[in-house]
């Protein structure tokens, strides 16, 4: 795992290298694979979201429903029903504590695929290998997605190699999570902004008003986890205002003591909010094809859940949820626009992970997508925001060591024993009395907000009927953009851009036969193949030349 110019390894454990295939881990397999791979014809039903996690994302919706009622609205008095506050897991993560070896911090630049070679000839310094052994063994590199794009042009660039001490045939690069968790999620978060020139416009930045949360347009890439808990207000007072209308109290305020509610009663409301806001259904309403207020409402309900369950499965360490919500944002991705990297790696990804990748590589990549800082169930995150933690605390460190600090000293000292700093300082606390505590945040809205909220929602008709004045502008639905620019693409052209690159020494064997055949024609060797001496065939060649 590295992020610019430093990183650490990342092992798999112990446990998990048990199950797999040692033969399938090997640079030959992966090479055969992509290569392979790069002869695949791509189609849509590849990477796009399947019967089953259609289902499961029917069930993620009316979980993120019944959570927020049990949050803010009201607490069972039995249990004859099951309220299922969590979507069904799908491929969960044992929580382990990590196996990983933080690397030096390395001087070179991290925008060129020349200052991504040389973090190569620094981690290999670092490792002790030769650069034959280092070639000569699997490595996957994970990374944002800027740092991948330059390792492959970095890749294309030494093919042909003139060994194996200079090919990168033996990487594997994959984008983080957490960085595609971000970028995504702001692309989204813009999208259903709306307009705050318009005093009626009903868009994110309304809600956020309304909220008694004072933000600006999330145009810069400064704090995503600020936006995601921005992001997760909006998502979950609109929810909580639709189960209001349909259980009909939106016209009264919520008071701090929850209802007294029977389960039964609980999962009705469940239901009908998500037909009446959820489901297909709802947008096939006249209300929404008339009304492109309500529409954008309905939209901005459906791309957050996305946003706040892939957040969610990532902290609940499930790759499985998590997959499920890269299959719908690479629908996403090809009708939202502004986001040309993303819309083709993407589905390249998925594509690699599902087809193309020994099913030994592709379990150690989805298990290494996630890990638990402190080897507990529900404190996951993804690698690459480790590794931004760890940043933080060497900034840390370096901002507050005295004036004795400079660039060698956090070079040589502070980047590879972050992990053993960190440590005393919370060795330090427990010493002087002090408790260390490990806690996720809570974000949870307030009372009056919430008030606050509806008291908006109702005024503007929301949810209910064409708000009077000006017309907002209609948000595009870019998972249906998506779905008919993809149909069209294939039909067309075919989607040969989310295929698997392979610039390896098969590629180049198979490109010499072609261009063999091509110098040679398939008639300069007609001679030599064996004719038909038949008297048939005499008798014919001899009218054709009476009649020539």
């Amino acid at each position: 795992m590295f992020h610019g110019t430093w990183g650490y390894i990342h092992s798999p454990s112990v446990s998990l290298l048990r199950q797999l295939h040692p033969a399938q881990l090997t640079v030959e397999a992966l090479n055969d694979a992509l290569y392979l791979g790069s002869k695949l014809t791509i189609r849509p039903e590849m990477f796009t979201p399947t019967a089953e996690s259609t289902e499961h994302w029917a069930n993620t919706l009316k979980s993120q429903i019944t959570r927020v009622i049990l949050r803010y609205l009201a607490q069972p008095v039995d249990n004859r029903v099951k309220l299922q506050k969590t979507p069904p897991a799908v491929h969960p993560i044992t929580p382990e504590d990590p196996q990983i070896s933080m690397l030096k911090l390395m001087i070179a630049s991290d925008n060129s695929a020349q200052g991504v070679a040389d973090v190569f000839t620094g981690i290999i310094q670092q490792s002790g290998l030769t650069a034959e052994e280092f070639h000569s063994r699997l490595h996957i590199i994970e990374g944002d997605l800027g740092s991948c794009n330059l390792l492959d042009t970095l890749k294309k660039q030494r093919v042909p190699a003139v060994g194996n001490h200079n090919s990168l045939d033996n990487v594997l690069p994959i984008p983080g999570a957490a960085h595609t968790l971000w970028n995504i999620s702001q692309a989204i978060f813009l999208a259903h902004w709306g307009n705050e020139k318009l005093a009626c416009d009903t868009g994110a930045w309304r809600t956020l008003h309304s909220l008694g949360v004072k933000t600006k347009k999330p145009i810069t890439k400064k704090d995503y986890i600020l936006m995601l808990c921005h992001m997760e207000k909006v998502h979950e007072a609109s929810l909580l205002y639709c189960v209001l209308l349909v259980a009909n109290r939106a016209h009264a305020p919520l008071s701090a003591e929850l209802l007294d509610l029977s389960t039964e009663t609980t999962s009705q409301w469940v239901d009908l909010t998500y037909d009446r806001f959820c489901s297909r259904h709802a947008f096939q309403t006249d209300l929404a094809k008339s009304s492109p207020a309500h529409m954008n409402f309905l939209l901005r309900i459906r791309n957050f859940a996305t946003v706040l369950e892939a957040q969610r499965a990532m902290k609940d360490g499930d790759y499985g949820r998590l997959m499920y919500m890269w299959e719908r944002w690479a629908v996403m991705m090809q009708g939202l626009g502004k986001m040309p990297h993303y819309s083709k790696h993407l589905p390249k990804l998925i594509v690699q992970l599902k087809y193309v990748l020994p099913d030994a590589i592709a379990q150690v990549v989805m298990n290494t997508l996630l890990m638990s800082p402190t080897g507990k169930a529900g404190h996951f995150m993804a690698t690459d925001q480790c590794l931004e933690v760890l940043n933080y605390w060497l900034k840390y460190f370096f901002n507050h060591s005295g004036i004795g600090t400079d660039i060698h000293r956090l070079k040589d000292v502070f980047s590879s024993n972050i992990t053993i700093l960190q440590y005393l300082l919370q060795l330090l606390k427990l010493e002087s009395g002090a408790k260390v505590v490990h806690q996720s945040h809570q974000n949870k809205l307030t009372l009056d907000s919430i008030n606050n909220f509806c008291r908006m929602a109702q005024s503007e008709q929301l949810g209910q009927s064409p708000p009077d004045g000006p017309v907002p502008q209609a948000t595009v639905d870019c998972y249906l953009t998506g779905i008919m620019k993809l149909q069209h693409e294939f039909t067309q052209s075919g989607l040969e851009r989310f295929r698997p690159y392979c610039p390896g020494i098969k590629t180049l064997s198979e490109d010499n036969n072609v261009l063999q055949e091509s110098q040679t024609g398939p008639n300069e060797t007609s001679d030599l193949e064996p004719h038909d001496l038949s008297e048939h065939s005499s008798h014919e060649d001899d009218q054709e030349e009476v009649a020539e």
